[in-house]
């Protein structure tokens, strides 16, 4: 990203995706779909970034499996799950 000038979204350690119940995908704020996301991930040195996938109890599997299945090909081992608290 930094040799086209391009600002990269792509944090250093664990990134959180949140999937707010419009069930669109975000990494800081901005929207994220599978590809972009596997593409930030081909982007990272050696070592992939832990990723968290964040989202309510109505979040469909359907939002999340392309999201894991990026996480898989872009070879993140550290996957975990959260829920927003509730009001949020």
């Amino acid at each position: 990203a930094a040799a086209t000038g391009q600002r990269s979204l792509a944090p250093a350690g664990r990134w959180t995706i949140d999937i707010p119940r419009d069930g669109r995908p975000q990494l800081l704020g901005e929207p994220i779909d599978a590809a972009t996301l596997l593409q930030r991930l081909r982007e990272q040195a050696e070592t992939p970034p832990a990723v968290r996938l964040r989202g309510d109890g109505a979040t469909d599997f359907a939002t999340i499996e392309p999201l894991l299945a990026a996480c898989a090909e872009g070879g993140v081992s550290d996957i975990s799950f959260g829920v927003f608290p509730v009001g949020e």
